[in-house]
């Protein structure tokens, strides 16, 4: 969904809007009522299994440059994400590099 997100937004938004771009993840209520969890597992049906780990905040407000490019970007979003669950975003086998491998991704939903 992450991909989807920025190819949406680096295809539809992004040539309308004029200077530098910036992206945003902000998160509330990460840790009560009820703790949100993260598993990094290879499975991309729900619900997501292996080293599961807590937020290791209650808010998160980070951004960062958009760069254009949604294999990229989204990347860069995991990245921010993951670090709030302690993970880093190489436990995703999605990820090759810089960037979500879109091809990696297809090839996993065609299997499963």
């Amino acid at each position: 969904m992450t991909l989807e997100y920025f190819r949406l937004v680096d295809e539809h938004v992004v040539p309308r809007v004029s200077g530098p771009r910036r992206h945003r993840i902000l998160a509330n209520r990460f840790q009560t009522p009820e703790t949100v969890n993260l598993g990094a597992g290879g499975d991309p049906q729900f619900p997501m299994i292996g080293n599961v780990r807590p937020a290791s905040a209650q808010e998160w407000d980070k951004s960062w440059p958009g760069i254009g490019d949604p294999e990229r970007d989204a990347c860069q979003a995991l990245k921010q994400l993951y670090s709030l669950f302690g993970v880093p975003v190489t436990k995703n086998p999605f990820i090759d590099g810089d960037r979500v491998d879109t091809a990696a991704l297809l090839a996993a939903s065609v299997r499963g």
